[in-house]
């Protein structure tokens, strides 16, 4: 019988193999700014560094304090921002450099190149926010940000099929909106059946992921 532990453990796996670097939730507890907060911060802001080097580190702190903080506890219009930042850049940022002029960068959030961004896939991802305590299967994140949420289940329970799975999801983002504000996409799957798409939307059907 197959557990939602032996997916993960074989969906880390295959993404350790294609350059993920695989983790717990307790390896990255130390980034976090809080339990209620998802993203990595100090992957983030070397990621910053490492593709905006002509910025002043302190300014490039600055933004990313920035664009981390939400604005809002609109999920939608949360998530609506994150995505400028990850295609456009960040331009909310301005400052006065040692010559006295007036700069104005976009920072760049991810690097074209592969090579150059930090991917990490960690399972079992606890969050805490109010009364609601939940734990991701597993996250996705690229330089620092949660992109991606993967929730499994076990094709032989009857009660946890990828309908089940979509509800959760759908839950959980009712319970912390603001950590959905950097999702990219949701997966769903209960080794058979797979869907992609975010909570904000409906599911699409996948092809059958097989077990290696």
């Amino acid at each position: 019988m197959i557990s939602e532990a032996d997916w993960e453990a074989d969906m880390l796996d295959w993404l350790s193999e294609r350059g993920w670097q695989p983790g717990t939730g307790a390896d990255i507890d130390d980034q976090r700014k809080s339990s209620a907060d998802l993203i990595l911060h100090e992957d983030l802001l070397a990621a910053l560094r490492r593709l905006n080097s002509e910025v002043p580190d302190q300014r490039l702190a600055e933004a990313a304090a920035d664009m981390a903080e939400p604005k809002s506890q609109d999920a939608i219009a949360e998530n609506e921002r994150f995505h400028s930042f990850l295609v456009h850049g960040f331009r909310g940022l301005t400052y006065v450099d040692t010559r006295g002029l007036e700069q104005t960068p976009t920072i760049k959030v991810l690097a074209d190149n592969p090579e150059r961004n930090i991917f990490r896939a960690v399972h079992q991802v606890s969050i805490r926010q109010g009364g609601y305590r939940r734990r991701f299967d597993v996250v996705l994140y690229i330089n620092g940000l949660p992109l991606v949420i993967v929730e499994l289940k076990k094709a032989s329970s009857p009660h946890a099929d990828v309908s089940k799975a979509h509800a959760q999801l759908a839950t959980y983002l009712s319970e912390f909106p603001t950590a959905f504000r950097t999702i990219v996409a949701t997966v769903i799957s209960d080794g058979i059946t797979a869907r992609y798409g975010t909570p904000l939307h409906p599911a699409q059907p996948l092809q059958p992921m097989a077990r290696r």
